[in-house]
Parts: structure tokens; C-alpha cells; sequence
């Protein structure tokens, strides 16, 4: 599986959660610049560069878990916030354990940190949100794109 296959991949499981209107592979801070961002919404990037190793390439990525705050309450950390966060952790984990399950996937980090945020500036929006990186290990074969 190259890289290209595997993002696509991830999406894929991204979106079909119950909890993910929107699934994409940019920069997190370019959800400000989206017109129409539909929360909550689920981010991955490369953390750092692929790693060729003699039987398997390894990737690692940040997976974001993005949402919103509806309510107008300006405390820092209120129970929406720990609905957020909870509802970020689950479907987190839900797309991980999912990867393990992709044919092409040799290996998925066992022990995942899972980090809880409260933003009041970075987003145009009022958001919460839980991040991870994982490390991604699958069968080597070409990198080069292809369907």
C-alpha cells in the first residue's frame, strides 16, 4: 500500500463514522480558510517523513478530531467540552482499529496518547478537539500512485 492509497483509505474510515461530517488531509489550520466546514471534522497529516524500511514502509500521522462549540458559555472548559473530547477519543480509536483491520496494514502503534485541547484563538470558530499520532506500518510495494 503506498501513501496515497493509505490517506485515501483513512478518509474513507474517517467519514463513514457516525460522529464526522467532514473528512480531509490538509494543514489543520486550513479549516479557517474553508468556506463551508462542516463540524465535526476529522484531520490527518504527516507528522514526519515516511521511513523505508527492509520489509514495510512506516508513516506517521496526526489524526485530528475537530468540533465546534455550540453553546455560548465563555468558561475555558464546560460539559460540552468533555463531550467533545470523549466523542474525539472514541471515534479516534474507532478509525485506528479499523486501520488494524486493512489487509495491507502490517502493524499499528498499540499504545496511542490521546491529546484533549480547548482552543480560544487559533480557529475562527469556537473548537475542541482530541489529536493522536500514530505510527503506520504496511506492506512495501511500489510508492508511486496508482489506483
Amino acid at each position: 500500500m503506498n501513501y496515497a492509497k493509505l490517506i485515501r483509505e483513512i478518509l474513507d474510515i474517517a467519514i463513514h463514522q457516525s460522529g464526522v461530517n467532514m473528512a480531509i488531509d490538509e494543514d489543520i489550520y486550513q479549516i479557517n480558510n474553508m468556506q463551508a466546514s462542516k463540524y465535526p471534522i476529522f484531520v490527518v497529516s504527516p507528522t514526519s517523513p515516511q521511513v523505508e524500511h527492509e520489509q514495510y514502509f512506516e508513516y506517521v500521522l496526526t489524526m485530528y478530531y475537530i468540533d465546534r462549540e455550540q453553546s455560548q458559555n465563555n468558561e475555558y472548559y464546560n460539559a460540552e467540552t468533555s463531550l467533545i473530547h470523549s466523542s474525539g477519543i472514541s471515534i479516534l480509536s474507532n478509525i485506528i482499529k479499523k486501520l488494524r483491520s486493512l489487509d495491507d496494514i502490517i502493524d499499528v502503534d498499540d499504545i496511542v496518547n490521546y491529546t484533549c485541547w480547548t482552543d480560544t484563538e487559533i480557529f475562527a470558530d469556537r473548537c475542541n478537539g482530541v489529536y493522536c499520532e500514530v505510527h503506520i506500518r504496511v506492506a512495501k510495494e511500489s510508492n508511486c500512485y496508482t489506483e
